[in-house]
């Protein structure tokens, strides 16, 4: 009975903490991006949107400062939605040697 509260419990953290990554995300695309926020899907292209290079950059200089996170650029490319990204940086920030 014990190992099941934890296993659920467990599951609820994780759960939060990739709607934590999903918030910030959001809201630094929204202070770079001309998209209406409500309109605004986690899982939404950067690019399909109107997001360009120099936007990415500037989403990189962003997420590293919130989120204190090293964050390539490519990283950026490769997960370029607001859920694929929140999962990369959730997944990174308990795995510090990650490798793709």
């Amino acid at each position: 009975m014990l190992s099941k509260t934890l296993s659920i419990t467990k599951s609820k953290l994780s759960i939060t903490h990739q709607d934590y990554y999903e918030q910030i995300i959001t809201d630094i695309w929204c202070s770079i991006l001309p998209f209406p926020v409500e309109k605004l899907d986690p899982n939404d292209n950067f690019f399909d949107i109107g997001g360009d290079s120099f936007m990415l950059a500037r989403l990189r200089l962003l997420i590293n400062e919130k989120l204190n996170q090293d964050i390539k650029m490519i990283d950026l490319l490769e997960y370029s939605t607001i859920r694929s990204l929140a999962k990369y940086l959730m997944y990174k920030s308990n795995n510090t040697d990650v490798s793709f």
